[in-house]
């Protein structure tokens, strides 16, 4: 049986409203990662401690999208600390048996991080984003406030 209501073009406000919260949730969410990788590249960069690591062998993954394929390297290192032995996985690609030196949460010694991984550029880059979805965020506030006075 059909409602004797049908839709004619009207604007639904519970539409809307499900609409902003999803993505007010979803920026939310969005900023929440980037900050929590901003913190966490920080807090490397600052209080990581280096060490040297032994590269034990390298993997890549190659990836395809619209715009072509791009290949990520990750190299398995092994390192010491406080007599304690660690194997991890890094980003980039390194000769095998090579001596490299590696960043290690000293809370945390089997975190381990490649230096260049949180290096400026990745700071800016995490800066950059976190802009970006504030100014959403601002921007879907601001929408929906005009919006909402027609």
């Amino acid at each position: 049986m059909r409602s004797s209501r049908r839709f004619r073009g009207h604007r639904s406000g519970i539409g809307d409203s499900l609409f902003f919260l999803a993505m007010f949730a979803f920026l939310l969410f969005w900023n929440g990662v980037v900050i929590h990788g901003l913190v966490s590249d920080l807090s490397f960069r600052n209080d990581g401690a280096h060490t040297t690591a032994v590269a034990l062998s390298t993997r890549s993954e190659t990836w395809q999208d619209e715009d072509g394929s791009y290949t990520v390297h990750f190299t398995k290192v092994g390192y010491t600390v406080d007599g304690e032995k660690y194997v991890r996985e890094i980003s980039g690609s390194f000769e095998e048996g090579r001596r490299l030196d590696v960043l290690y949460d000293r809370g945390n010694p089997g975190e381990v991080r490649n230096p260049s991984d949180v290096g400026i550029g990745s700071i800016i880059g995490g800066v950059v984003f976190l802009i970006f979805g504030i100014g959403m965020l601002g921007f879907l506030v601001s929408f929906v406030r005009d919006w909402r006075s027609f």
